[in-house]
């Protein structure tokens, strides 16, 4: 069987934001691709510039080699020609272009 076709890769860092009233940013490892199906570890997440006079800051992924959770196999999907992940009902997770990500907060 041939390997799935993906451009999300082995060693990729992915990227998910969500939330309602606010941002939230979180990073995922892919630790594995097989046949359409990725497996994922979450990393975690380094503030790399706060924003003083908003309650925001710009954050990126640290340190891949240190997940902070068990690992999770998702399905790769597709829309409008970009690939992502679903990590659950209301966030999916896509290729990180390396980027500082804004995250935001209520309070």
């Amino acid at each position: 069987m041939a390997e799935y076709d993906t451009t999300i890769t082995e060693a990729a860092i992915l990227v998910s934001t969500w939330g309602h009233g606010q941002t939230n940013v979180d990073f995922y490892k892919v630790l594995r691709i097989k046949n359409g199906w990725a497996t994922l570890t979450k990393i975690y997440t380094d503030v790399v510039e706060p924003l003083e006079d908003y309650v925001a800051e710009y954050v990126e992924a640290w340190d891949s080699s240190n997940s902070q959770s068990q690992t999770f196999r998702r399905k790769i999907q597709a829309h409008r020609g970009t690939e992502y992940v679903p990590i659950d009902t209301f966030s999916a997770a896509s290729v990180w272009n390396g980027k500082p990500v804004l995250q935001t907060h209520t309070h």
